[in-house]
């Protein structure tokens, strides 16, 4: 196969794909800020945190948890009023119960659907510290799914920047190449928490998130070549690109140090993308399964970083 099939080939996939993510997929900006409800902005960091470890923890594939968040923030757009429960003593670290019964049922709907190996419903339950049934688990998910018309098979930024990654020719090592994906995942796991990147598709993620890793490796993206042209997404508002580049700058910073790239290209300054204008892109921006095991101590409450 040669280098030009491979790229309409791999096109095509992320045409197909572009068309998923806009059929149904999309997240709600501006979901989680109304001023009447406290702390649901922190409340939902901390439940994509939760589903972040559980995902580490058995070893799932991250994209499982993109998806689950992508089901939980659709659902909460269709269902708001989850939001506003509170349990019968009203304490404030049982804000929105619903809401957070919504996310491990989310993350639980995910995992049967994308992984081999499935989690029953009663070690979720523990995995809750038993602040939820497995009946009630299985009773939201049902909800869920029905709400959403069982549409929990989203393109995730991560799989967007995974056929990117294949459209360019970056001369590199291995090892460099794999520091590349961690620093593009360190951002896309980023954007997932911070609710300013609700309403921002996948694609457009993924983009940023190269483009900045590229920055912090070779100090330019000029191996992006027309990528944006070819693959017509746009860009991200210089603020929110900032964002995510300031963070990986911060949670990477020993990694990002620790590369010693040379490269016989200059360095090119950074360009700030121009927002819906593909022609003024430059050469610069370029079934049966098994059941997990869980380890003991991540049931007990006192031992999980991450609490519901």
């Amino acid at each position: 196969m040669t280098y030009s099939t491979k790229i309409y080939l791999l096109l095509d996939i992320i045409n197909a794909m572009k068309r998923q993510e806009k059929s149904g997929y999309r997240t709600r900006s501006e979901l989680y800020n109304n001023r009447s409800i406290d702390n649901t902005i922190e409340i939902r960091r901390l439940m994509v945190l939760w589903c972040k470890q559980l995902t580490d923890l058995c070893k799932f594939n991250h994209q499982t948890m993109a998806i689950a968040i992508n089901i939980l923030d659709r659902f909460v757009a269709k269902e708001p009023a989850i939001l506003l429960n509170r349990d019968k003593n009203n304490a404030a670290h049982h804000h929105c119960r619903d809401f957070r019964l919504a996310a491990v049922s989310s993350l639980y709907t995910s995992i049967k659907a994308h992984e081999i190996s499935a989690i029953d419903p009663k070690t979720m339950s523990k995995l809750s510290q038993d602040v939820f049934s497995s009946k009630e688990i299985e009773e939201m998910e049902s909800r869920i799914l029905t709400k959403l018309g069982w549409r929990v098979n989203t393109p995730t930024a991560m799989a967007f920047a995974e056929i990117y990654l294949q459209m360019i020719l970056i001369p590199t090592d291995d090892k460099t190449k794999t520091i590349i994906k961690k620093l593009i995942q360190c951002q896309i796991e980023y954007a997932m928490e911070d609710c300013r990147f609700l309403g921002i598709d996948a694609s457009e993620i993924a983009f940023i998130a190269i483009y900045n890793a590229l920055m912090a490796t070779f100090g330019h993206a000029s191996y992006l070549g027309n990528l944006q042209q070819d693959i017509d997404v746009n860009s991200s508002s210089f603020y929110l690109e900032n964002i995510l580049m300031d963070h990986m700058q911060r949670s990477e910073s020993a990694t990002i140090f620790s590369l010693k790239i040379t490269t016989t290209e200059p360095t090119k300054k950074k360009q700030r993308f121009e927002q819906k204008s593909p022609s003024s892109f430059t050469r610069h921006h370029l079934s049966p399964r098994s059941s997990i095991t869980i380890p003991q101590q991540f049931l007990k409450a006192e031992n999980s970083s991450c609490k519901i």
